[in-house]
Order: C-alpha cells, then structure tokens, then sequence
C-alpha cells in the first residue's frame, strides 16, 4: 500500500523524506501538513472516520494520504497498518491486498479506523510542481508508460494535460482518460504549451 502512494507521489515529481517508505513512517514525512490528528505525538491515541472529520470541516482533496488501522493483531506504537490515497470527496485508491489488488473504494470504507490524514504542504507542491497546462493538437494520440513503451490509451484534439519534464522528444503528461487520471508519455509534437 505505501508502495502505491511513494510511486504515485514520484511519478508527480515528490520524493518523501522519510526513515522508510512503509505505511507507518510516511505519516512523519516533513513535506506534509498533518490534518488530523492535531500532531505526530497523539497517532494512534484516538481513531476517528472521514465522515467525521468532515461534520468537523475537513475537505477531503485529491491526493490527501489517508493512514489507517487495518488489523487489531498488530500493536504498532502509531497503529498504523495501511495507508491511501483520497480521489475525490467520496473515494480513494488503495492497494488493499493480494486478494484485491489496487481499488478504488469509498472514502469511508474503513469507517472509524482513520488513525491519521496528511496532505502535501503547499510550498512543497510549488517547489516540486513544474508542471505546465497544455493540450493534445492531434487525433488517437498514444500516451505510452515510457518512450517507445507500452500503450496506456489515447487522446484526442482538445484533451488538456498537465505537462512535466521533457526529453528526447518526449514529455511526461498526466491527462484523463475516460474517468481515469493516467500519466504517461508523448511525443512533444503532438502537446501545444497554453500560456
């Protein structure tokens, strides 16, 4: 599961600073606001529901990092035993296990075993965000996983996207397909910059 967030995190340009990159430690991460609970020194005190954070205000954003209790066999000293991420105000992705594999699932699935919500800090998204808007100028235009590699999917004339580093001809974008947001590569011919 915390495989998924620090790869998902990487591909958006963000290396988390951490002891290790599992579920318990990423919580600790310096580039992260900590939204609930108040600080690193009460986790794992007090467990809570996102529906109850949200009676108490809190906007579930995309990419918010959600930090849960799995499992009562395991007495870890923050109770922290899986993590993912929020998608939109009702869902979040996750990779919840060999049985399922990566998901997407309701906000509140785990119910009132949320141990603790971060989200990126928001001068650390400006340091790392170099991202530029764009838009697709050509029809069945392949975004790919690397250059030359496996096809992803398609876009057409029109579709916007989110332009990251460029090399070789090639540009890292993040785009939609269908609901899906997918990142990827095309060629730069096929990517008109907006100003």
């Amino acid at each position: 599961c915390s495989s998924l967030v620090d790869r998902a995190f990487a591909d958006a340009g963000y290396t988390f600073q951490t002891e290790n990159n599992t579920s318990c430690y990423l919580v600790y991460d310096k580039g992260l606001d900590l939204i609930y609970p108040a600080s690193t020194g009460v986790l794992g005190k007090q467990l809570t529901s996102i529906a109850t954070l949200v009676k108490q205000g809190y906007t579930p954003m995309p990419g918010d990092i959600v930090f849960i209790r799995t499992s009562d066999s395991r007495d870890g000293w923050n109770k922290i035993t899986h993590v993912a991420l929020v998608e939109s105000p009702e869902t979040m992705i996750h990779a919840r296990g060999t049985k399922y594999g990566v998901v997407r699932t309701s906000i509140d699935l785990y119910g009132a075993a949320i141990v603790a919500v971060a989200r990126l800090r928001e001068e650390t998204a400006k340091a790392v965000i170099t991202e530029q808007l764009g838009e697709c100028i050509g029809d069945e235009v392949k975004i790919r996983q690397k250059p030359n590699g496996t096809i992803l999917g398609s876009v057409d004339k029109g579709q916007p996207l989110v332009i990251g580093e460029r090399s070789g001809g090639w540009s890292r974008v993040v785009t939609l397909i269908g609901d899906a947001p997918v990142s990827g590569y095309m060629f730069d011919q096929f990517i008109k910059i907006k100003k």
